[in-house]
């Protein structure tokens, strides 16, 4: 009769002996824990709700959405080679034009 060849040992992490080894012990959940898990979600969700009427508008209009819209234009950076955007030319140290007046002149 011949004989079966001995079976391997399991590997050490499923080892019964250290299937629970742990470093430290667990930490209690926190009273706001579920609240740190959920505030990205619905923080994105929020950002994406507020946002997404704005892209669309860009999506179906073009500039012309900015034109139509005061708000989506003052967040123009740059139009027609200037500078739009207060912050951008003050970082820059450099002058800025309202877009307005940048369409106006053609």
């Amino acid at each position: 009769m011949a004989r079966r060849p001995a079976e391997p040992h399991p590997p050490a992490r499923t080892s019964p002996s250290h299937a629970h080894a742990s470093a430290a012990p667990a930490d209690p959940p926190s009273p706001g824990a579920a609240f740190r898990q959920a505030a990205p979600r619905t923080s994105s969700e929020a950002l994406n709700n507020a946002t997404l009427p704005f892209g669309l508008a860009l999506a179906d209009k073009g500039l012309d959405a900015l034109k139509a819209d005061p708000h989506l234009a003052r967040g123009l950076n740059v139009l027609k080679g200037e500078i739009t955007y207060p912050a951008v030319a003050q970082a820059l140290g450099l002058e800025w034009s309202d877009p307005f007046g940048v369409w106006a002149r053609g």
